[in-house]
């Protein structure tokens, strides 16, 4: 069952001549919140207030749309298959030290401690940031002194690795704001 107010749902199933699945309209505004040119216009009332999402008038812009922010939906709660594994391997120098120490990014490698790092991270991937937070860095830190789980770590840097990609074919559709 639905959530939507009845003069949105009403609004949307005329703007469409269709009526969409919540899950359909869901990954066209969470699509709209990752938009480059959205996020630049409404930098300031996006940190005050509720967004206002704009709704394309072209029923196949906001179908392209909903299916790249369901695509980045599915990449955030890790549910995604789409991922290169080839992006952030994790080696070790010598010691084989698996405790989270510290939080270093050098030359495209994450350093976790002495001897542990991973390598071939973009430094947009390390910058990336949800809600404010710096990921990996927050990830890092929150992890102090623990044993790093190499599979989910290198499946974060997998995932935001795809986010950007994801993200930056959603900013390429002109949305009219």
């Amino acid at each position: 069952m639905e959530n939507f107010a009845p003069d949105f749902r009403k609004k949307i199933d005329s703007l469409y001549q269709e009526h969409f699945s919540p899950e359909v309209i869901l990954g066209y505004i969470y699509a709209i919140l990752f938009h480059r040119v959205y996020r630049e216009k409404y930098i300031d009332f996006l940190k005050i207030d509720f967004p206002k999402i704009p709704f394309v008038k072209d029923k196949e812009i906001f179908l392209s749309l909903s299916s790249l922010g369901s695509k980045l939906i599915a990449l955030h709660l890790l549910k995604s298959d789409e991922l290169d594994s080839s992006v952030g391997e994790p080696l070790y120098a010598d010691v084989k030290n698996p405790i989270i120490e510290q939080s270093k990014y050098i030359h495209g490698d994450i350093f976790v401690n002495s001897s542990l790092h991973f390598k071939n991270v973009d430094p947009k991937v390390w910058e990336y940031k949800i809600g404010g937070y710096q990921v990996l860095d927050k990830y890092l830190k929150s992890h102090k002194g623990e044993k790093i789980d190499y599979e989910h770590f290198q499946k974060i840097i997998a995932i935001l690795y795809k986010s950007l990609e994801t993200e930056e074919q959603i900013s390429r559709i002109d949305i009219g704001v």
